[in-house]
């Protein structure tokens, strides 16, 4: 076991041969195997990425679906034109929050506006 760094002896770089013994080693031991499972390991990841991605909106979609359901009954139910103006706008804060969630999850794609 290397000696603990104290303040009054700072610890060592590493000898530059170390490195390059290391990186020899990878270069030699990687076999094409190896290489051409890379692509397929970021698949899977993207894939489960996106599966959590899915599982957030469906979450979303069915929050919102719930929340719009009792701004209608509210709508229906609604005794003069001030309630029923103050459900529709709730309603309409509810769908543009939606929408700007998925504005920004859309944003950072740079996808063309049409």
């Amino acid at each position: 076991m290397p000696p603990r760094a104290t303040p009054s002896s700072p610890v060592r770089p590493a000898k530059p041969g170390r490195w390059r013994a290391l990186y020899s080693h990878c270069a030699t031991a990687t076999s094409p195997a190896t290489l051409i499972s890379f692509p397929a390991l970021a698949a899977s990841l993207h894939g489960a990425r996106a599966q959590t991605e899915a599982y957030r909106l469906a979450a979303a979609s069915r929050r919102m679906e719930a929340e719009l359901a009792t701004l209608i009954a509210a709508i229906g139910a609604s005794s003069g034109p001030h309630a029923e103006r103050a459900a529709i706008g709730a309603a309409l804060a509810l769908i543009l929050d939606e929408h700007k969630d998925w504005h920004m999850l859309v944003l950072p794609h740079h996808l063309p506006r049409g």
